[in-house]
């Protein structure tokens, strides 16, 4: 890793003294002539050439909200909701369960992945890893996504302006006007 300037993601909540042993380890052991370390949110948003918005990240079990505002987190608007991308694939695998075939849990969420959206087709073609097509209704895809924003992510909403946007009313318009959604993808 010699000769090669370094940039790291952390994660907010991380104490100082994570991030000063991965300071000493890379300028120290690896050598590195530079290294910067920023929060995932803030490089996420600067990814699609913003510098303030709102980010959602959703992983296998959690999601999380933040506020950026010109490349700074603000400090009370981190949110998490315990309802992510295993839930998701929960509430599909249920929803097929009605009527379409049964697959192995690593369909669903090939499924979920590559298929899943707000679409209004009625029936879907889907073809999975191992080569197989099937037919999916429409409405069993769209429940897993509609999910997200059902009662979880409506209250991850409305805890999150409650908690931000009220209180900061100079901020709102600048950031309600930039909002990028990132989802983490986990095996």
């Amino acid at each position: 890793m010699k000769g090669g300037a370094a940039l790291f993601t952390e994660h907010f909540h991380d104490c100082p003294s994570k991030r000063e042993k991965l300071f000493e380890l890379m300028f120290e052991k690896f050598q590195v002539p530079g290294f910067y370390m920023a929060p995932s949110p803030v490089l996420s948003l600067y990814s699609s050439g913003r510098g303030s918005g709102i980010v959602v990240e959703s992983g296998n079990s959690v999601t999380q909200t933040v506020a950026i505002y010109e490349g700074y987190m603000i400090a009370n608007s981190v949110l998490r909701e315990n309802y992510a991308g295993a839930e998701v694939t929960r509430v599909l695998r249920a929803s097929c369960a009605t009527d379409d075939p049964v697959f192995a849990d690593a369909d669903y969420v090939h499924l979920k992945e590559k298929y899943s959206s707000c679409s209004n087709t009625q029936i879907t073609e889907v073809e999975l890893p191992d080569g197989t097509i099937h037919s999916i209704k429409g409405s069993h895809l769209r429940s897993c996504t509609e999910s997200l924003f059902g009662s979880s992510g409506l209250k991850l909403c409305l805890r999150w302006y409650m908690r931000v946007l009220w209180p900061q009313t100079f901020i709102t318009e600048n950031i309600c006007l930039q909002i990028l959604y990132y989802q983490e993808v986990i095996q």
